[in-house]
């Protein structure tokens, strides 16, 4: 008798499975409901966090390390969002609100100003990671350009000056109670909705050394229009080396905060500080012209990593 054994060989083959478990959600202005870009965002009290990228979306793993989310950016109010509350919500949407100021600012920094020696070390490595010094380099690029107007007007006796708060767009309006004039009232109101111009682009630009340069815009919105041959306004009218003492803007230079002895003629400002996933430390300095310097200096925010 003969018999026929029959095997069969199931063979299992396990693969991890990636979590799938993220926050996800956009920040905004609440008053204008447009999109913040690079708002840090820290989730645990060791102070590790990340940033939302140049639409204001962010998205973040859920692990044991995610506490809790607490969105910071320089000229708003800081909020925060428990874990529970962010987790159960399919797309969120943070809300911040402008801080607003109704007497001038003063800043006291007791002893050594702690931006000092970020920006010391900032440019005594200017030369190792300029880019131009390198063989070759490639980034990506956000632009956003906008124009508005600002009023001017002369005071006449019996009339007072109220000034808008958004566009510093200054009325003049009769004590005797007649209305200011229609047509300054509309442009007001205008320019309080939407800015004269607005543009912005993203681009890809690559370099060999020593002299070949290749840009590419890849997405643009340019006050409605779709002529792309707008956006390449913005790289002609400012310069992308920020490794040089002088910084071109329109045929003018001013000087760069990232230079030698910047810090006698610049307030620094230590905003925030975080660590990046990656564990690197991210630096937040607001950056404006110290009063009484009498130079052609630039004000904005520097985000520098160590």
């Amino acid at each position: 008798m003969k018999y026929l054994f029959i095997t069969s060989i199931f063979i299992f083959i396990l693969q991890p499975v990636e979590p799938q478990d993220y926050i996800t959600g956009r920040i905004i202005d609440r008053k204008t409901r447009e999109s913040l870009a690079f708002v840090n965002i820290i989730y645990n009290n060791r102070g590790y966090g990340t940033v939302s990228n140049i639409d204001g979306i962010f998205k973040i793993e859920i692990t044991p390390d995610v506490e809790f989310l607490k969105f910071s950016y320089v000229g708003y109010h800081s909020q925060w969002v428990d874990l529970e509350t962010a987790a159960s919500s399919k797309d969120l949407v943070i809300k911040l609100d402008r801080k607003t100021y109704d007497i001038e600012e003063v800043i006291v920094i007791p002893g050594v100003n702690p931006a000092h020696r970020i920006i010391h070390a900032a440019v005594n490595n200017r030369d190792l990671n300029n880019p131009e010094k390198m063989q070759s380099f490639s980034y990506r690029s956000y632009n956003k350009m906008y124009f508005t107007l600002q009023f001017d007007t002369i005071p006449a006796p019996g009339k007072q000056d109220t000034v808008s708060r958004k566009t510093g767009v200054q009325v003049t309006i009769g004590t005797s109670g007649r209305d200011p004039d229609t047509s300054l009232t509309n442009a007001m109101n205008f320019l309080e909705k939407q800015h004269l111009f607005l543009m912005e682009f993203i681009s890809e630009r690559e370099f060999l050394h020593p002299d070949k340069n290749n840009e590419v815009v890849t997405a643009s919105r340019v006050s409605g229009l779709k002529d792309p041959t707008f956006t390449m306004l913005a790289t002609q009218i400012q310069s992308f080396a920020f490794y040089e003492d002088l910084i071109l803007i329109w045929d003018k230079k001013y000087l760069n905060p990232v230079s030698r002895g910047s810090t006698g003629k610049y307030l620094f400002i230590l905003e925030d500080t975080m660590f990046t996933p990656r564990h690197d430390t991210l630096f937040v300095i607001s950056f404006r012209p110290l009063r009484g310097k009498n130079f052609d200096g630039l004000q904005g925010i520097l985000h520098i990593n160590s």
